[in-house]
């Protein structure tokens, strides 16, 4: 089981504790069962040089995909998913650029 299922899945139980329908003993029982597994950060960070240097050798249609991981922040599962939009510029015709205005929203009600 993935460890996004598996905190679903805890703060599940904690929620039927906190409601009273599961008791706090019997959560424990379960929770023990569902361990998450330890995950680590990136130990290597690249160079402003290496990122250069791949820059200079990526051919042009690998570029831009590239460029977008770089800067943007999304992975590469959600680039898959914007992969048509750049192979058929037809599309880009539908998009309108809209400027938004910051505002700070409160949590409370």
């Amino acid at each position: 089981m993935s460890n996004n299922k598996v905190k679903a899945l805890r703060k599940f139980i904690k929620f039927y504790v906190e409601t009273g329908y599961l008791l706090e003993n019997e959560a424990q029982v379960l929770l023990k069962q569902l361990k998450t597994k330890p995950t680590l950060p990136d130990t290597k960070v690249p160079k402003d040089e290496e990122i250069k240097q791949v820059i200079l050798k990526l051919k042009s249609k690998w570029l831009k995909s590239y460029l977008i991981l770089l800067f943007s922040g999304i992975r590469v599962v959600e680039l898959k998913y914007l992969k048509d939009l750049w192979f058929n510029a037809t599309k880009f015709e539908n998009f309108v650029r809209i400027k938004v205005e910051k505002r700070r929203f409160s949590r409370s009600y």
